[in-house]
């Protein structure tokens, strides 16, 4: 049983279960040993996860959270990309990484994507057609021919094909 009954993100690689909870933090549980440890990102508990996301070929988790900005725990240790400047949200409510390794991550309208080169990540501007309004999203999703799709609250479905993907443009289409 957990402090906080909250689940709101799950992920599980091997026998470990990671756990999100919306006040309680972060949970990793040994599903076969039932062995329960608390990975420290925050010098609090109270920390509210928004998702879970494992690394790409590798063993990196990728943790986000609605107050604290955006981890990543590796082997050797954690580092918070908000802290350190190089995402400047502290609210990330959405991550997605796509099937080509787009990593994006969104704090209600403004999406950035990581450069793995840099470690850093660039706010994207997409062009939903609404003018100067950029939508909340809601929602990341990649479709069978690649391309991504987008869920915004009130302006519904948006795509983002994968030739402009391949090209680095950032106009989407309406669904």
């Amino acid at each position: 049983t957990f402090d906080d009954q909250r689940i709101t993100a799950m992920f599980t690689r091997e026998n470990k279960l990671w756990l999100g909870f919306f006040q309680g933090g972060l949970k990793v549980l040994d599903i076969v040993g039932g062995d329960l440890h608390s990975p420290r990102i925050t010098s609090g508990d109270n920390t509210a996860i928004t998702k879970i996301l494992a690394g790409f070929d590798s063993e990196d988790t990728w943790i986000a959270t609605y107050s604290h900005g955006l981890f990543r725990i590796t082997d050797s240790g954690t580092k918070s990309y908000y802290e350190d400047g190089s995402l400047p949200e502290k609210s990330i409510t959405v991550l997605f990484r796509s099937k080509s390794n787009i990593l994006l991550a969104v704090s209600e309208n403004r999406v950035y994507q990581h450069d793995p080169e840099t470690d850093h990540f660039k706010e994207i501007l997409f062009e939903f057609g609404l003018g100067e309004k950029r939508p909340i999203i809601y929602a990341f999703n990649q479709g069978h021919d690649d391309d991504i799709l987008i869920g915004t609250k009130e302006h519904g479905l948006f795509i983002w094909s994968r030739k402009k993907q391949i090209e680095k443009q950032f106009k989407l289409q309406p669904a």
